[in-house]
């Protein structure tokens, strides 16, 4: 039911709710990001999130 109504208004991201284990070597470069942004350097952050949206994972950045 709630594919169907996200058919329409497009408002849930079923992406999240996938219950797949994250495998360590996207977790090793998710973590890298972190640290890239901690450290303001976002130029390497970017790449690295891109590296992860080719490898078929999405960030969320929020301001936490």
């Amino acid at each position: 039911m709630f594919r169907t109504f996200d058919q329409v208004l497009s408002i849930i991201d079923f992406d999240v709710v996938n219950s797949e284990e994250i495998p360590k070597n996207i977790l090793e470069i998710f973590e890298s990001r972190n640290e890239a942004k901690k450290q303001k350097n976002f130029e390497k952050a970017d790449e690295l999130r891109d590296e992860l949206i080719e490898k078929g994972y999405k960030i969320v950045d929020n301001r936490d």
